[in-house]
């Protein structure tokens, strides 16, 4: 006797759905899921630069350098994803985390951290 012969101990109660339900029902898992990986790729961007344990603003500036000319994209992208995703989703970043902790300029094409900033290194919680 095969697992599919046995006598089912419950009995599936699920109301059936239609065709167009059964795929709405995936594009709202789909949205809910593409929302929150840009959600985690917004945050894992901000603890990659800000939240290493013993850096300073010159580390900081350092990996901002060995980005080249792709810093002032990197930077733009997580600001408009920040952006992007409290406007789907009002209150989702914080406003203190829609800035960089460190203040900035953009010269002659790169990022340029402000030296007396304050690292801001890893959150306690």
């Amino acid at each position: 006797m095969s697992a599919h012969d046995l006598p089912r101990l419950l009995e599936d109660r699920t109301p059936q759905v239609t065709q167009y339900e059964r795929v709405a029902r995936r594009l709202t898992a789909i949205g809910n899921s593409t929302f929150e990986t840009l959600y985690n790729k917004y945050y894992s961007a901000r603890v990659e630069l800000w939240n290493i344990d013993g850096w300073e603003v010159s580390d900081a500036q350092l990996t901002i350098d060995a980005l080249g000319d792709q810093a002032i994209l990197s930077f733009a992208l997580n600001t408009k994803l920040g952006n992007l995703l409290n406007e789907l989703r009002p209150g989702t970043i914080p406003v203190e985390d829609l800035a960089t902790p460190v203040t900035y300029d953009v010269k002659t094409g790169s990022i340029v951290l402000d030296v007396n900033g304050v690292y801001p290194g890893p959150v306690v919680s």
